[in-house]
Parts: structure tokens; sequence; C-alpha cells
């Protein structure tokens, strides 16, 4: 199972891949960079940074991250999600469509807010809501004052089940200003 990030630099990420397994991850056939990651204990890798600081190796909406692995391969292509955070509604609405533009009807989005500055830091509260047929949505915190600096995760499932399964498109602004 992949995730891949579209912000900043970007970062690809795995799970429930063998422990302690080398993984080549490619983006778009290599086009965007080749890496190589080993797996932890429970199967996960990142890699983050992807580009480097290249803006031409920036994971980008409709590429193709693969990551081949002991004789197996995995791959997902990174969705089109947009999102705006409105700190005096303490709301994140956006769109969520394929790299094609269709919208991605039924689709899980979930949000994930962190206090701000921190490694591994608590999340303070989430959300999460399907996408709709003109490929909108939005998340409505009640009861949380959402602030200017808070760290917000914002994940697209790929799975058609509405689960937390699958592949992932994730965005990860790290201050929430519209």
């Amino acid at each position: 199972t992949l995730g891949a990030s579209i912000s900043w630099g970007g970062w690809v990420d795995g799970w429930d891949f063998l422990p302690q397994a080398t993984v080549t991850v490619s983006v778009n056939s290599g086009n965007k960079g080749t890496k190589q990651a080993t797996t932890d204990q429970d199967g996960y890798f990142l890699l983050e940074d992807w580009s480097g600081g290249d803006d031409g190796k920036r994971i980008s909406v409709g590429d193709t991250v693969k990551a081949t692995y002991d004789g197996g391969s995995v791959e997902m292509v990174v969705q089109d999600v947009e999102a705006s955070v409105d700190l005096e509604n303490d709301q994140i609405k956006g769109t969520a469509l394929s790299p094609e533009g269709a919208p991605l009807v039924g689709r899980k989005i979930r949000i994930s807010v962190q206090e701000k500055w921190g490694e591994n830091e608590p999340e303070l509260t989430n959300g999460e809501t399907s996408i709709s047929s003109d490929g909108s949505f939005a998340i409505k915190l009640s009861s949380f004052d959402l602030v200017k600096g808070q760290k917000i995760f914002l994940t697209l499932w790929d799975a058609s089940d509405v689960s937390e399964l699958g592949n992932r498109t994730m965005i990860e602004p790290y201050n929430a200003i519209p």
C-alpha cells in the first residue's frame, strides 16, 4: 500500500510490506526519480523530501508512484486534491478530482489536526466526509477552534468502500492559513 504527498517537495510512504524488505520506489518510471528504502520491523517505509529542492521532481497530480519489492510491485496515481481552511467557521473544504478532472464521488476524505511545529504531536481532532457528485467536500469541526499555525493532514483514500484501506493521496499544510 502506498501513500504520496503533494505538498512541499512531496514524500512517499508505504505500509503492509514485509519487515526489513528493500523497496525501490520510482515516480513516473524514474523520470522524477528512483529511490530505495528498507522497511522497518512493521513493514513501513518513508522517503521524505522526494524532490530534494528540484521543482521538476516534485510529486504532482497525475504522477504514477510505483514500489517494487521481492519480485512484486504496487502502484498508484496521485489524485487532484485541493483544500482551503476557513478559520472563522472551523471548516476545511475543497475538491477531489481524478487527474482527468472527473469527480471522485464517494471517496473518503479525512483530516487530522495536530499541534503546531512538533514532531509526532498527538492528534487534537479529526473529521471525515465523502466526496460529493461534483467533486467537492467540506468538513466542519464542531466543538473545536482551528487556529493559525496548527498542522493539518488531509488524506484522500483510494478505497472504493470508503475505508482507510489502500493507497492515499495526501496534502500536508503545516499552517492553517486560508
